[in-house]
Protein backbone atom coordinates (compact mmCIF):
# COMPACT_ATOMS: atom_id res chain seq x y z
CA UNK A 1 0.00 0.00 0.00
CA UNK A 2 1.29 3.33 -1.05
CA UNK A 3 0.49 6.78 0.72
CA UNK A 4 1.28 9.89 -1.33
CA UNK A 5 1.76 13.24 -1.09
CA UNK A 6 3.16 15.78 -4.01
CA UNK A 7 6.71 15.49 -3.02
CA UNK A 8 6.68 12.22 -0.49
CA UNK A 9 5.04 9.09 -0.57
CA UNK A 10 4.73 6.81 2.65
CA UNK A 11 4.25 2.92 2.08
CA UNK A 12 3.22 0.20 4.59
CA UNK A 13 5.53 -2.99 3.64
CA UNK A 14 5.72 -6.33 5.51
CA UNK A 15 8.76 -8.26 5.54
CA UNK A 16 10.84 -8.74 2.27
CA UNK A 17 9.12 -12.28 1.25
CA UNK A 18 11.68 -14.24 -1.90
CA UNK A 19 11.09 -12.76 -4.67
CA UNK A 20 8.85 -14.48 -7.12
CA UNK A 21 9.55 -14.85 -11.12
CA UNK A 22 9.64 -12.22 -13.07
CA UNK A 23 7.15 -10.91 -15.19
CA UNK A 24 7.55 -9.37 -18.72
CA UNK A 25 9.22 -6.33 -18.89
CA UNK A 26 6.07 -3.78 -18.22
CA UNK A 27 3.39 -5.74 -17.61
CA UNK A 28 0.28 -4.72 -15.70
CA UNK A 29 1.26 -1.13 -17.03
CA UNK A 30 4.09 -1.13 -13.97
CA UNK A 31 7.92 -0.31 -15.10
CA UNK A 32 10.02 -3.48 -14.93
CA UNK A 33 11.47 -3.58 -11.22
CA UNK A 34 15.12 -4.17 -10.66
CA UNK A 35 16.30 -7.45 -9.74
CA UNK A 36 18.98 -6.50 -7.39
CA UNK A 37 18.81 -4.48 -4.03
CA UNK A 38 15.79 -3.38 -2.25
CA UNK A 39 13.08 -1.31 -4.18
CA UNK A 40 10.40 0.10 -3.85
CA UNK A 41 7.74 1.48 -6.15
CA UNK A 42 6.41 4.80 -5.56
CA UNK A 43 4.97 7.35 -7.46
CA UNK A 44 6.34 10.94 -7.27
CA UNK A 45 3.74 13.48 -9.42
CA UNK A 46 1.67 10.64 -10.83
CA UNK A 47 4.67 8.67 -12.18
CA UNK A 48 5.88 5.32 -10.91
CA UNK A 49 9.42 4.47 -10.64
CA UNK A 50 10.97 2.05 -8.91
CA UNK A 51 13.56 3.24 -6.13
CA UNK A 52 16.46 2.00 -3.84
CA UNK A 53 15.22 1.42 -0.31
CA UNK A 54 16.02 4.45 1.94
CA UNK A 55 18.01 4.72 5.51
CA UNK A 56 20.90 2.67 3.87
CA UNK A 57 19.09 -0.73 4.40
CA UNK A 58 16.14 -2.55 3.34
CA UNK A 59 12.67 -1.68 5.63
CA UNK A 60 12.62 -4.10 8.99
CA UNK A 61 9.73 -4.81 11.02
CA UNK A 62 6.26 -3.77 10.89
CA UNK A 63 5.01 -0.40 10.79
CA UNK A 64 4.24 2.82 9.36
CA UNK A 65 7.49 3.96 6.60
CA UNK A 66 7.84 7.04 4.70
CA UNK A 67 9.94 7.73 2.19
CA UNK A 68 11.71 11.63 1.41
CA UNK A 69 12.19 12.29 -2.01
CA UNK A 70 12.50 8.94 -3.22
CA UNK A 71 14.20 7.61 -0.59
CA UNK A 72 12.64 4.94 1.67
CA UNK A 73 13.58 5.24 5.62
CA UNK A 74 14.18 1.49 6.63
CA UNK A 75 12.70 1.73 9.87
CA UNK A 76 9.17 1.64 10.75
CA UNK A 77 7.69 4.11 12.28
CA UNK A 78 4.71 3.93 15.51
CA UNK A 79 2.47 6.22 17.28
CA UNK A 80 2.81 7.08 20.79
CA UNK A 81 2.17 9.74 23.05
CA UNK A 82 -2.06 10.60 23.57
CA UNK A 83 -2.89 7.87 20.74
CA UNK A 84 -2.60 4.32 20.00
CA UNK A 85 -2.72 2.42 16.59
CA UNK A 86 -4.63 -0.19 15.11
CA UNK A 87 -4.32 -3.15 12.98
CA UNK A 88 -4.66 -1.76 9.24
CA UNK A 89 -8.16 -2.46 7.52
CA UNK A 90 -8.02 -1.48 3.38
CA UNK A 91 -6.91 1.81 2.75
CA UNK A 92 -7.33 3.22 6.35
CA UNK A 93 -4.97 3.53 9.36
CA UNK A 94 -6.77 3.07 13.02
CA UNK A 95 -5.79 5.44 15.47
CA UNK A 96 -7.64 5.64 19.17
CA UNK A 97 -7.14 9.16 20.66
CA UNK A 98 -6.88 7.65 24.43
CA UNK A 99 -5.79 10.97 26.09
CA UNK A 100 -4.69 14.18 25.91
CA UNK A 101 -1.76 16.67 26.96
CA UNK A 102 0.34 13.27 27.49
CA UNK A 103 -2.06 11.84 30.46
CA UNK A 104 -3.52 15.34 31.89
CA UNK A 105 -6.95 14.85 30.41
CA UNK A 106 -8.08 10.75 29.84
CA UNK A 107 -11.12 9.67 29.05
CA UNK A 108 -13.24 6.55 30.27
CA UNK A 109 -13.32 3.65 27.81
CA UNK A 110 -17.44 2.74 29.19
CA UNK A 111 -18.75 5.83 29.84
CA UNK A 112 -16.95 8.64 27.70
CA UNK A 113 -16.41 10.47 30.94
CA UNK A 114 -13.33 13.19 30.43
CA UNK A 115 -11.21 12.91 33.77
CA UNK A 116 -8.58 15.40 34.85
CA UNK A 117 -5.15 13.99 36.17
CA UNK A 118 -3.85 17.32 37.69
CA UNK A 119 -4.53 18.32 40.45
CA UNK A 120 -4.66 22.60 39.58
CA UNK A 121 -7.68 23.95 37.82
CA UNK A 122 -8.63 21.88 34.91
CA UNK A 123 -10.16 24.22 32.06
CA UNK A 124 -12.03 23.86 28.38
CA UNK A 125 -11.36 27.36 27.17
CA UNK A 126 -11.49 28.73 23.34
CA UNK A 127 -8.55 30.53 22.27
CA UNK A 128 -8.69 34.01 22.24
CA UNK A 129 -9.21 36.58 19.05
CA UNK A 130 -7.56 39.75 18.71
CA UNK A 131 -9.91 41.18 16.37
CA UNK A 132 -12.67 43.81 17.57
CA UNK A 133 -15.35 41.08 16.85
CA UNK A 134 -17.17 39.15 19.57
CA UNK A 135 -15.77 35.59 20.89
CA UNK A 136 -17.24 32.93 19.38
CA UNK A 137 -20.21 30.94 21.60
CA UNK A 138 -18.51 27.80 23.34
CA UNK A 139 -21.66 25.65 23.30
CA UNK A 140 -22.01 22.42 24.96
CA UNK A 141 -24.55 20.17 24.05
CA UNK A 142 -25.73 16.69 25.68
CA UNK A 143 -26.80 14.07 23.05
CA UNK A 144 -30.32 14.31 21.61
CA UNK A 145 -32.58 11.56 20.27
CA UNK A 146 -33.77 11.03 16.56
CA UNK A 147 -36.52 8.73 17.49
CA UNK A 148 -39.64 9.82 15.50
CA UNK A 149 -42.16 10.00 18.13
CA UNK A 150 -41.03 9.44 21.71
CA UNK A 151 -37.60 11.77 21.75
CA UNK A 152 -36.02 13.86 24.32
CA UNK A 153 -32.75 15.12 25.25
CA UNK A 154 -29.57 14.32 27.79
CA UNK A 155 -29.32 16.86 30.48
CA UNK A 156 -26.35 18.24 31.34
CA UNK A 157 -25.36 17.40 34.52
CA UNK A 158 -22.31 18.92 36.81
CA UNK A 159 -21.41 16.35 39.91
CA UNK A 160 -20.14 17.69 42.64
CA UNK A 161 -18.43 15.46 45.27
CA UNK A 162 -19.88 15.68 49.01
CA UNK A 163 -17.68 16.67 51.26
CA UNK A 164 -15.97 15.26 53.97
CA UNK A 165 -15.01 16.14 57.62
CA UNK A 166 -13.79 20.31 57.21
CA UNK A 167 -13.60 19.82 53.61
CA UNK A 168 -15.70 22.22 51.78
CA UNK A 169 -18.58 22.49 49.32
CA UNK A 170 -18.33 22.58 45.81
CA UNK A 171 -20.42 24.96 43.81
CA UNK A 172 -20.98 25.80 39.82
CA UNK A 173 -19.08 29.20 39.46
CA UNK A 174 -19.74 31.90 37.26
CA UNK A 175 -16.73 34.53 37.04
CA UNK A 176 -16.90 37.83 34.43
CA UNK A 177 -13.34 38.87 34.17
CA UNK A 178 -11.95 36.89 36.98
CA UNK A 179 -14.30 38.26 39.61
CA UNK A 180 -17.02 35.88 40.73
CA UNK A 181 -21.06 37.55 39.71
CA UNK A 182 -23.21 33.79 39.88
CA UNK A 183 -22.41 30.75 42.18
CA UNK A 184 -25.08 27.61 42.67
CA UNK A 185 -24.64 24.74 45.16
CA UNK A 186 -24.68 24.19 48.77
CA UNK A 187 -22.92 26.27 51.50
CA UNK A 188 -19.74 25.26 53.43
CA UNK A 189 -21.28 24.44 57.15
CA UNK A 190 -24.77 24.29 55.79
CA UNK A 191 -24.76 21.09 54.03
CA UNK A 192 -27.24 18.88 52.52
CA UNK A 193 -30.79 20.10 52.82
CA UNK A 194 -30.18 23.55 51.55
CA UNK A 195 -29.39 24.97 47.47
CA UNK A 196 -28.54 28.08 47.10
CA UNK A 197 -28.04 30.46 44.00
CA UNK A 198 -25.53 33.71 44.64
CA UNK A 199 -25.85 36.12 42.25
CA UNK A 200 -23.42 39.08 42.20
CA UNK A 201 -22.41 37.70 45.63
CA UNK A 202 -19.90 40.70 46.68
CA UNK A 203 -17.22 38.70 48.14
CA UNK A 204 -16.77 35.23 49.33
CA UNK A 205 -20.29 33.01 49.47
CA UNK A 206 -21.96 32.47 52.43
CA UNK A 207 -25.12 31.15 54.11
CA UNK A 208 -26.25 35.06 54.04
CA UNK A 209 -25.27 36.65 51.10
CA UNK A 210 -27.28 34.94 48.23
CA UNK A 211 -30.31 35.44 46.37
CA UNK A 212 -31.93 32.18 46.09
CA UNK A 213 -32.32 29.63 48.76
CA UNK A 214 -34.56 26.13 49.21
CA UNK A 215 -34.45 23.82 52.00
CA UNK A 216 -36.82 21.15 49.53
CA UNK A 217 -40.12 22.40 51.57
CA UNK A 218 -39.63 26.21 51.70
CA UNK A 219 -37.75 28.88 49.28
CA UNK A 220 -35.87 32.21 50.32
CA UNK A 221 -35.43 35.20 48.13
CA UNK A 222 -32.94 37.41 49.59
CA UNK A 223 -31.81 41.15 49.33
CA UNK A 224 -28.00 41.09 50.63
CA UNK A 225 -27.74 44.52 51.80
CA UNK A 226 -29.01 46.01 54.48
CA UNK A 227 -31.19 48.72 53.03
CA UNK A 228 -31.57 46.10 49.84
CA UNK A 229 -34.89 45.12 48.64
CA UNK A 230 -36.62 42.17 46.72
CA UNK A 231 -38.31 43.41 43.56
CA UNK A 232 -40.83 41.22 41.25
CA UNK A 233 -41.18 42.38 37.38
CA UNK A 234 -43.27 41.88 34.84
CA UNK A 235 -42.92 42.90 31.37
CA UNK A 236 -39.43 44.11 32.26
CA UNK A 237 -41.38 46.71 35.13
CA UNK A 238 -41.25 46.68 39.04
CA UNK A 239 -44.70 46.04 40.54
CA UNK A 240 -43.83 44.58 43.83
CA UNK A 241 -41.18 45.69 46.06
CA UNK A 242 -40.32 44.16 49.00
CA UNK A 243 -37.79 45.65 51.68
CA UNK A 244 -37.35 44.71 55.41
CA UNK A 245 -40.69 46.17 56.39
CA UNK A 246 -42.84 46.68 53.97
CA UNK A 247 -44.40 45.44 50.58
CA UNK A 248 -44.42 48.20 47.65
CA UNK A 249 -46.36 48.25 44.55
CA UNK A 250 -44.74 49.92 41.80
CA UNK A 251 -47.69 49.51 39.22
CA UNK A 252 -49.51 52.86 38.43
CA UNK A 253 -52.37 50.29 38.00
CA UNK A 254 -54.41 48.83 40.86
CA UNK A 255 -52.51 46.61 42.86
CA UNK A 256 -54.33 43.04 43.33
CA UNK A 257 -53.08 40.77 46.71
CA UNK A 258 -55.98 38.27 45.77
CA UNK A 259 -56.25 34.54 46.25
CA UNK A 260 -56.98 32.24 43.48
CA UNK A 261 -60.92 30.86 42.71
CA UNK A 262 -61.98 27.71 43.19
CA UNK A 263 -64.82 25.84 40.95
CA UNK A 264 -66.21 23.77 43.88
CA UNK A 265 -69.58 24.44 45.63
CA UNK A 266 -67.91 25.37 49.17
CA UNK A 267 -67.01 28.54 50.07
CA UNK A 268 -63.33 29.99 49.04
CA UNK A 269 -60.73 29.84 52.04
CA UNK A 270 -60.31 32.82 54.35
CA UNK A 271 -57.41 35.18 53.93
CA UNK A 272 -56.25 36.38 57.20
CA UNK A 273 -53.95 39.29 58.53
CA UNK A 274 -52.26 38.88 61.27
CA UNK A 275 -50.29 41.60 62.48
CA UNK A 276 -47.42 41.06 65.18
CA UNK A 277 -48.19 39.24 68.40
CA UNK A 278 -46.25 39.55 71.65
CA UNK A 279 -45.28 36.13 73.19
CA UNK A 280 -44.07 38.08 76.49
CA UNK A 281 -44.80 36.66 79.46
CA UNK A 282 -46.64 39.69 81.15
CA UNK A 283 -46.28 42.62 79.24
CA UNK A 284 -47.78 41.74 75.64
CA UNK A 285 -49.45 42.80 73.06
CA UNK A 286 -50.19 43.13 69.28
CA UNK A 287 -49.45 45.34 66.64
CA UNK A 288 -51.95 47.31 64.76
CA UNK A 289 -53.23 46.75 61.35
CA UNK A 290 -52.15 49.94 59.10
CA UNK A 291 -53.50 51.82 56.31
CA UNK A 292 -51.85 54.82 55.54
CA UNK A 293 -53.26 56.87 53.04
CA UNK A 294 -51.20 59.84 51.89
CA UNK A 295 -52.66 63.71 52.29
CA UNK A 296 -54.48 65.40 48.99
CA UNK A 297 -53.06 67.96 46.89
CA UNK A 298 -55.67 70.14 44.81
CA UNK A 299 -58.26 68.23 43.33
CA UNK A 300 -57.42 64.56 43.87
CA UNK A 301 -59.66 62.45 45.47
CA UNK A 302 -59.17 61.29 48.65
CA UNK A 303 -58.36 57.70 49.62
CA UNK A 304 -60.52 55.39 51.64
CA UNK A 305 -60.40 51.68 52.50
CA UNK A 306 -63.25 50.56 50.45
CA UNK A 307 -64.98 46.80 50.69
CA UNK A 308 -67.22 45.75 46.98
CA UNK A 309 -69.18 42.85 46.67
CA UNK A 310 -69.55 41.55 43.30
CA UNK A 311 -67.88 44.67 42.08
CA UNK A 312 -70.48 47.17 44.08
CA UNK A 313 -69.12 48.86 46.76
CA UNK A 314 -70.65 48.49 49.81
CA UNK A 315 -68.03 49.61 52.77
CA UNK A 316 -65.88 53.09 52.60
CA UNK A 317 -64.07 54.67 55.50
CA UNK A 318 -61.74 57.55 55.33
CA UNK A 319 -61.81 61.54 54.55
CA UNK A 320 -64.12 63.05 51.78
CA UNK A 321 -62.96 64.57 48.40
CA UNK A 322 -63.24 67.97 49.05
CA UNK A 323 -63.48 67.98 52.95
CA UNK A 324 -59.90 67.62 53.50
CA UNK A 325 -58.47 66.99 57.42
CA UNK A 326 -60.56 66.87 60.46
CA UNK A 327 -63.51 65.08 59.21
CA UNK A 328 -63.50 60.81 59.26
CA UNK A 329 -66.38 59.40 57.22
CA UNK A 330 -67.81 55.80 57.34
CA UNK A 331 -70.29 55.06 54.37
CA UNK A 332 -72.18 51.80 54.76
CA UNK A 333 -73.88 50.63 51.42
CA UNK A 334 -73.05 53.98 49.72
CA UNK A 335 -75.29 55.24 47.15
CA UNK A 336 -73.13 56.05 44.51
CA UNK A 337 -69.58 57.49 45.12
CA UNK A 338 -68.37 58.11 48.59
CA UNK A 339 -69.15 62.06 49.39
CA UNK A 340 -69.52 63.53 52.23
CA UNK A 341 -73.27 63.70 51.55
CA UNK A 342 -74.05 59.71 51.26
CA UNK A 343 -71.98 59.22 54.73
CA UNK A 344 -73.41 56.82 57.62
CA UNK A 345 -71.23 58.03 60.33
CA UNK A 346 -68.94 61.36 60.50
CA UNK A 347 -66.62 62.62 62.98
CA UNK A 348 -65.25 66.20 63.64
CA UNK A 349 -63.08 65.10 66.25
CA UNK A 350 -65.86 66.84 68.87
CA UNK A 351 -68.94 66.04 67.24
CA UNK A 352 -70.77 62.75 66.07
CA UNK A 353 -73.28 62.65 63.43
CA UNK A 354 -75.03 59.21 62.17
CA UNK A 355 -76.67 59.91 58.76
CA UNK A 356 -79.52 58.04 56.80
CA UNK A 357 -79.24 59.18 53.51
CA UNK A 358 -82.18 59.56 50.83
CA UNK A 359 -84.74 60.59 53.43
CA UNK A 360 -84.12 57.31 55.13
CA UNK A 361 -84.57 56.72 59.41
CA UNK A 362 -81.27 56.29 61.61
CA UNK A 363 -82.24 53.00 64.07
CA UNK A 364 -80.61 52.11 67.12
CA UNK A 365 -81.05 48.12 68.13
CA UNK A 366 -80.57 46.42 70.85
CA UNK A 367 -80.25 42.34 70.75
CA UNK A 368 -82.14 43.09 67.28
CA UNK A 369 -85.01 44.70 68.25
CA UNK A 370 -85.59 48.65 67.64
CA UNK A 371 -85.03 50.90 70.99
CA UNK A 372 -85.24 54.23 68.90
CA UNK A 373 -86.12 55.78 65.30
CA UNK A 374 -84.88 58.82 64.26
CA UNK A 375 -86.26 60.02 60.60
CA UNK A 376 -86.92 63.30 59.02
CA UNK A 377 -89.98 63.86 60.31
CA UNK A 378 -89.28 62.74 64.41
CA UNK A 379 -87.73 60.99 66.63
CA UNK A 380 -89.55 57.49 67.43
CA UNK A 381 -89.42 55.19 70.20
CA UNK A 382 -89.48 51.39 70.32
CA UNK A 383 -92.45 50.68 68.33
CA UNK A 384 -90.85 48.09 66.49
CA UNK A 385 -89.06 50.60 64.14
CA UNK A 386 -92.47 51.85 63.04
CA UNK A 387 -92.97 55.34 63.04
CA UNK A 388 -95.97 56.53 64.85
CA UNK A 389 -96.32 60.55 64.56
CA UNK A 390 -100.04 61.11 63.35
CA UNK A 391 -98.43 62.50 60.46
CA UNK A 392 -96.69 64.93 62.42
CA UNK A 393 -93.18 66.26 60.97
CA UNK A 394 -90.22 67.40 63.43
CA UNK A 395 -92.23 65.00 66.66
CA UNK A 396 -91.39 62.66 69.10
CA UNK A 397 -93.32 59.35 69.37
CA UNK A 398 -94.01 57.02 72.76
CA UNK A 399 -95.23 53.94 72.27
CA UNK A 400 -98.03 52.70 74.42
CA UNK A 401 -95.81 50.74 77.43
CA UNK A 402 -95.55 47.18 77.86
CA UNK A 403 -95.31 47.20 81.21
CA UNK A 404 -96.03 49.90 83.40
CA UNK A 405 -93.26 50.60 86.23
CA UNK A 406 -94.46 49.31 89.43
CA UNK A 407 -91.28 50.53 91.46
CA UNK A 408 -89.77 53.94 92.05
CA UNK A 409 -86.67 55.16 89.73
CA UNK A 410 -83.30 55.34 91.88
CA UNK A 411 -80.91 58.36 92.15
CA UNK A 412 -83.90 60.96 92.46
CA UNK A 413 -84.65 59.90 89.08
CA UNK A 414 -87.79 59.67 86.91
CA UNK A 415 -89.93 57.62 84.51
CA UNK A 416 -91.78 58.79 81.49
CA UNK A 417 -93.76 56.75 79.54
CA UNK A 418 -96.98 56.32 77.67
CA UNK A 419 -99.89 54.60 80.41
CA UNK A 420 -100.82 51.26 79.47
CA UNK A 421 -104.20 50.86 81.48
CA UNK A 422 -107.10 53.45 81.66
CA UNK A 423 -107.15 52.55 85.82
CA UNK A 424 -103.40 53.63 86.02
CA UNK A 425 -103.79 57.44 84.55
CA UNK A 426 -105.68 57.13 81.43
CA UNK A 427 -105.17 54.68 78.68
CA UNK A 428 -102.32 56.48 76.12
CA UNK A 429 -101.70 59.44 78.20
CA UNK A 430 -98.01 60.58 79.16
CA UNK A 431 -97.28 59.85 82.26
CA UNK A 432 -94.34 60.42 84.70
CA UNK A 433 -93.64 58.64 88.31
CA UNK A 434 -91.04 59.89 90.97
CA UNK A 435 -88.09 58.92 92.90
CA UNK A 436 -90.79 59.06 95.75
CA UNK A 437 -93.76 57.22 93.69
CA UNK A 438 -96.18 59.84 92.87
CA UNK A 439 -97.57 58.98 89.58
CA UNK A 440 -98.55 62.46 87.42
CA UNK A 441 -100.45 62.52 84.08
CA UNK A 442 -98.90 64.94 82.03
CA UNK A 443 -100.95 64.81 79.03
CA UNK A 444 -104.48 62.63 78.67
CA UNK A 445 -105.06 60.75 75.76
CA UNK A 446 -107.73 62.49 74.89
CA UNK A 447 -111.78 61.30 74.83
CA UNK A 448 -113.17 58.30 74.41
CA UNK A 449 -116.19 59.33 72.93
CA UNK A 450 -117.12 60.19 69.71
CA UNK A 451 -114.80 63.19 68.49
CA UNK A 452 -116.83 65.62 66.00
CA UNK A 453 -114.90 69.33 65.14
CA UNK A 454 -113.55 69.34 68.74
CA UNK A 455 -110.08 70.28 69.10
CA UNK A 456 -109.09 68.55 72.39
CA UNK A 457 -106.07 71.29 72.50
CA UNK A 458 -104.33 72.50 75.89
CA UNK A 459 -101.38 74.48 75.54
CA UNK A 460 -99.94 77.19 78.19
CA UNK A 461 -98.48 80.51 76.36
CA UNK A 462 -96.11 82.94 78.98
CA UNK A 463 -95.32 86.61 79.06
CA UNK A 464 -93.40 89.07 80.96
CA UNK A 465 -93.02 93.33 81.49
CA UNK A 466 -91.37 95.49 83.34
CA UNK A 467 -93.25 98.87 85.12
CA UNK A 468 -91.17 101.48 86.69
CA UNK A 469 -93.23 103.30 89.35
CA UNK A 470 -96.10 103.56 86.47
CA UNK A 471 -99.77 102.78 87.14
CA UNK A 472 -100.06 102.71 83.54
CA UNK A 473 -101.44 99.62 81.84
CA UNK A 474 -98.56 97.31 80.02
CA UNK A 475 -98.84 94.56 77.56
CA UNK A 476 -97.59 91.80 79.05
CA UNK A 477 -98.74 88.74 76.64
CA UNK A 478 -100.55 88.79 73.00
CA UNK A 479 -102.45 85.85 72.12
CA UNK A 480 -102.97 85.00 68.64
CA UNK A 481 -105.86 82.50 68.01
CA UNK A 482 -107.44 80.68 64.96
CA UNK A 483 -110.32 81.13 62.83
CA UNK A 484 -113.22 78.84 63.55
CA UNK A 485 -111.59 77.67 67.03
CA UNK A 486 -112.99 79.08 70.91
CA UNK A 487 -111.80 78.81 74.02
CA UNK A 488 -111.09 79.45 77.43
CA UNK A 489 -108.23 80.52 78.98
CA UNK A 490 -107.33 80.99 82.71
CA UNK A 491 -104.29 83.58 83.64
CA UNK A 492 -102.09 83.57 86.24
CA UNK A 493 -100.29 86.82 87.43
CA UNK A 494 -97.26 87.35 89.77
CA UNK A 495 -95.83 90.93 90.30
CA UNK A 496 -92.44 91.54 92.77
CA UNK A 497 -91.09 94.73 93.64
CA UNK A 498 -87.56 94.76 92.28
CA UNK A 499 -86.72 98.39 94.04
CA UNK A 500 -88.16 99.94 97.23
CA UNK A 501 -90.84 102.13 97.66
CA UNK A 502 -93.11 103.59 100.26
CA UNK A 503 -94.33 100.79 102.16
CA UNK A 504 -92.61 98.18 100.08
CA UNK A 505 -89.19 96.11 100.16
CA UNK A 506 -87.90 95.08 97.37
CA UNK A 507 -89.06 91.08 96.94
CA UNK A 508 -92.54 92.10 97.93
CA UNK A 509 -94.70 90.01 95.73
CA UNK A 510 -98.43 89.97 94.81
CA UNK A 511 -100.53 87.85 92.71
CA UNK A 512 -103.82 87.24 91.03
CA UNK A 513 -105.89 84.85 88.97
CA UNK A 514 -108.18 85.39 85.91
CA UNK A 515 -110.36 83.81 83.26
CA UNK A 516 -111.34 84.83 80.00
CA UNK A 517 -113.65 83.01 77.59
CA UNK A 518 -113.54 83.95 73.53
CA UNK A 519 -114.09 82.67 70.34
CA UNK A 520 -112.74 83.50 66.43
CA UNK A 521 -115.59 83.49 63.62
CA UNK A 522 -114.29 84.51 60.34
CA UNK A 523 -110.51 85.77 61.28
CA UNK A 524 -112.12 88.14 64.18
CA UNK A 525 -111.42 87.56 67.88
CA UNK A 526 -114.14 88.22 70.37
CA UNK A 527 -114.24 88.11 74.10
CA UNK A 528 -116.80 87.16 76.48
CA UNK A 529 -119.57 89.49 77.77
CA UNK A 530 -118.10 89.30 81.30
CA UNK A 531 -114.77 90.14 79.53
CA UNK A 532 -111.15 89.49 81.78
CA UNK A 533 -112.65 88.43 85.32
CA UNK A 534 -110.84 88.34 88.19
CA UNK A 535 -111.01 84.95 90.52
CA UNK A 536 -112.76 85.60 93.77
CA UNK A 537 -109.92 85.61 96.59
CA UNK A 538 -107.17 85.08 94.07
CA UNK A 539 -106.02 88.60 94.75
CA UNK A 540 -103.50 88.25 97.13
CA UNK A 541 -100.45 90.33 97.93
CA UNK A 542 -97.09 89.95 100.88
CA UNK A 543 -97.00 93.75 101.66
CA UNK A 544 -100.24 96.33 101.76
CA UNK A 545 -98.59 98.96 99.60
CA UNK A 546 -98.03 96.44 96.62
CA UNK A 547 -101.70 96.11 95.29
CA UNK A 548 -102.31 92.70 93.56
CA UNK A 549 -101.62 92.99 89.70
CA UNK A 550 -104.71 93.76 87.74
CA UNK A 551 -105.39 92.41 84.20
CA UNK A 552 -107.08 93.80 80.97
CA UNK A 553 -107.66 93.21 77.39
CA UNK A 554 -107.84 94.79 73.93
CA UNK A 555 -108.56 93.17 70.84
CA UNK A 556 -107.25 93.44 67.05
CA UNK A 557 -108.98 91.45 64.22
CA UNK A 558 -107.59 87.91 65.96
CA UNK A 559 -105.31 88.90 68.36
CA UNK A 560 -106.05 88.91 72.46
CA UNK A 561 -103.49 91.72 73.94
CA UNK A 562 -103.64 91.35 77.95
CA UNK A 563 -102.09 94.35 79.82
CA UNK A 564 -101.45 94.29 83.19
CA UNK A 565 -101.52 97.14 85.90
CA UNK A 566 -99.29 97.60 89.21
CA UNK A 567 -98.75 100.48 91.78
CA UNK A 568 -96.43 103.48 91.08
CA UNK A 569 -94.79 102.90 93.91
CA UNK A 570 -91.79 101.01 92.50
CA UNK A 571 -90.28 99.21 89.81
CA UNK A 572 -92.27 95.97 89.60
CA UNK A 573 -91.59 92.72 87.30
CA UNK A 574 -94.46 90.71 86.14
CA UNK A 575 -95.73 87.31 84.56
CA UNK A 576 -98.38 85.65 83.76
CA UNK A 577 -99.35 82.04 82.61
CA UNK A 578 -102.11 81.35 80.75
CA UNK A 579 -103.76 78.19 80.03
CA UNK A 580 -105.62 77.77 76.81
CA UNK A 581 -108.04 75.08 76.60
CA UNK A 582 -109.21 74.94 72.65
CA UNK A 583 -112.99 73.78 72.24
Amino acid sequence: MTLLSSRRAAVLVGPQGPVGPQGPPGAQGYPTPPLTGTTVLTAISGALSWAAGGGGGAPTGTGLYYAVAGVMNAAAVAFNGDVSQGALSGSNVPLTVTQAQLGAVTWASSTGVQIWSITGTATLSQTSISSATQGSNLSLQPQQSTQATNFGGGSLLVQLQTPGGSGGEAQLQILRGGTLIAAMGAMTGVGAGNTYAWLNPGGSLSSTNYALRSDGTNAYVNAIGSAGVVNFLAANAIYLTAATTSLTWGASATAALAQVSISSATNGANMLFTPQQSTQATNNGPGSAVFAFAAVNGSANEGQLQITRGGTLIFAAGAATGIGAGNTYVWVQPSGTPSSGNYTFRSDGANAYLNATSGGNVSLMSGNSFCALLGTAGFQLLNSGITNFGGGVGVFGIPTATTAPASNPTSNGVVLYNTPSAAAAGAGSLTVRGSLGAITSVAGSGSSGTVNSQTQTTFPLWGTCETVSSATPKIILAISTVSGIGGYISFTVTSRATTTGTGITVGATSVSEYRLGYQNIGGTVAVSTAGITLITGTNQTSQTALTAPVLTTSISTNVITILVTNVALCTVDSSVEAIIVQS
